[in-house]
């Protein structure tokens, strides 16, 4: 009798450590899924206000409230001020001027991007990005270091495309302008 119980418990315990590791191998690939489609909107931006709009679109669905990307002005090792090229906030595409929102270096965002309804735990990476010195910032949301580690990553890379294709535009305004 006595072992028919253990063997039982076995089973049971067997049963819920498949049932665990069935989760986690489903919150794995809705973790990837997310992070394929977050990729993807972030690199079809064109231009900061599109950066803006997707990370409005795509914050959401890994729990995090806000993102910032801000510039430093000045020379690199001592900037004088900032600027915010581009974020979102709460759903919502932050609508910035064409050069971005100025501030303060004294400051990790603008005040009055601060809304103040609550308080909130930011999550600072530097950036370094064609001849762009500045950082991300991220509100913490999701409990999980490689969400954030990974859209820290998109961002940049977002970024870096964008100058490219601002690049590309320049050269091809400077060889029309020259014909």
């Amino acid at each position: 009798r006595a072992d028919a119980l253990l063997h039982a418990a076995r089973m049971v315990v067997g049963e819920v450590g498949a049932s665990i590791a069935s989760l986690e191998e489903d919150r794995c690939e809705s973790v990837t899924r997310r992070f394929q489609a977050s990729n993807q909107a972030l690199m079809q931006a064109r231009d900061v206000g599109a950066l803006s709009r997707a990370l409005a679109e795509q914050l959401s669905g890994y729990g995090i409230g806000s993102a910032f990307l801000c510039v430093h002005d000045g020379e690199p090792r001592a900037p004088t001020t900032a600027r915010v090229l581009a974020g979102a906030r709460d759903g919502q595409a932050l609508e910035l001027p064409p050069d971005g929102l100025p501030f303060s270096r004294s400051e990790v965002i603008p005040r009055a991007l601060d809304s103040g309804d609550r308080a909130r735990v930011y999550l600072v990476r530097s950036l370094e990005v064609a001849g762009i010195h500045g950082y991300v910032v991220l509100e913490k949301g999701i409990d999980d270091r490689r969400v954030y580690r990974v859209l820290f990553e998109q961002i940049g890379a977002a970024l870096r495309r964008i100058r490219l294709i601002e690049d590309r535009r320049e050269q091809v305004r400077r060889r029309e302008a020259a014909e």
